[in-house]
């Protein structure tokens, strides 16, 4: 009997190892030995903690992605993206998913990424930021990129990369005064939020 649960044991641990754990209530109450219900029981709180550590780390990640490449509503229709810091393959794979997301769910026109922070782009990073342009247009959204150093334009200028679907601003500025005049057709044909056009208030005859 004690080899029998032994092995059940082991075939438990292994689970537990794989992050699976098939023990369950109903085995623990139906085990007659008690210390062997309580080794069970032991094995599913166990199983139980890393799931609830796991979820927490996923989570952690979640935010840490959210902070490490934020995406901002800064206006009608118009999102930011502020990129600081080395922007790493993983990091430029990101960039991709939280650009086309904060495009979709915002209903975004325009996405200002803004690179006035990364200190160097190599091929990699800009073949990615190429790539997010792409992804944007096809959901019938406009991209600007702004903040290009003088040390990156050289670099960008050596890369065999194209440049022909990149809208380029000097600084993150004009990048936002050309994505505000990019939408401001559909600000003045939005009665929510302010007058139209040719709805001024009009003083006193």
């Amino acid at each position: 009997m004690k080899e029998h649960f032994g092995e059940v044991l082991l075939s438990h641990l292994t689970d537990l190892a794989n992050s699976r754990c098939r023990v369950t209530e109903a085995d623990v109450l139906a085990e007659d030995d008690p210390t062997s219900a309580q080794i069970l029981a032991g094995l599913m709180m166990l199983h139980q903690e890393l799931e609830l550590r796991e979820h927490e780390r996923a989570e952690a990640e979640r935010r840490n992605l959210e902070l490490s490449t934020p995406v901002l509503e800064v206006g009608h229709r118009v999102v930011l993206m502020p990129l600081v810091g080395v922007v790493d393959l993983g990091r430029s794979e990101q960039m991709i998913e939280r650009a086309l997301e904060a495009v979709s769910t915002k209903g975004a026109r325009v996405l200002v990424v803004d690179i006035t922070g990364v200190p160097d782009i190599d091929a990699g990073v800009a073949a990615k930021l190429v790539a997010t342009f792409r992804a944007v247009g096809l959901l019938g959204a406009r991209t600007i990129l702004t903040g290009v150093s003088p040390t990156n334009a050289q670099r960008l200028l050596t890369l065999d990369i194209d440049l022909s679907e990149m809208t380029i601003q000097r600084s993150l500025g004009a990048g936002l005064e050309a994505a505000y005049a990019m939408t401001r057709p559909e600000r003045a044909a939005d009665p929510v939020g302010g007058h139209r056009l040719n709805d001024r208030p009009r003083g006193p005859r």
